[in-house]
């Protein structure tokens, strides 16, 4: 897990969303881009037409209470269709600040 790991999921990725709290998730289809959307989340970030992915998932890292974490997610979106990319408590507040 780890940052590389986030690197390596964007490259398949099809967009990024944050719950403006500490759920980071790399959407790796449209079917949940969708289901992000049904669910309110806001922003979702085309991460196919940018190079912004890397970067906004450390800002919104960053900007996220103690409880951070980064999941990938396919569909249809059942537990084991999770995958931990960065977990919660993986980095301590110092190496948290600042990317």
């Amino acid at each position: 897990m780890g940052w590389d790991t986030v690197e390596e999921a964007l490259e398949d990725a099809v967009a990024i969303t944050w719950d403006g709290c500490h759920k980071i998730y790399v959407l790796m289809d449209d079917g949940q881009v969708e289901v992000m959307r049904d669910y309110g989340y806001d922003p979702i970030v085309n991460v196919t037409e940018s190079d912004v992915g890397l970067k906004q998932v450390k800002r919104w890292f960053d900007a996220s209470c103690g409880l951070a974490f980064v999941s990938g997610i396919k569909s249809p979106g059942r537990n084991e269709d999770f995958t931990t990319l960065i977990a919660q408590f993986e980095f301590d507040d110092e190496e948290r600040s600042g990317w």
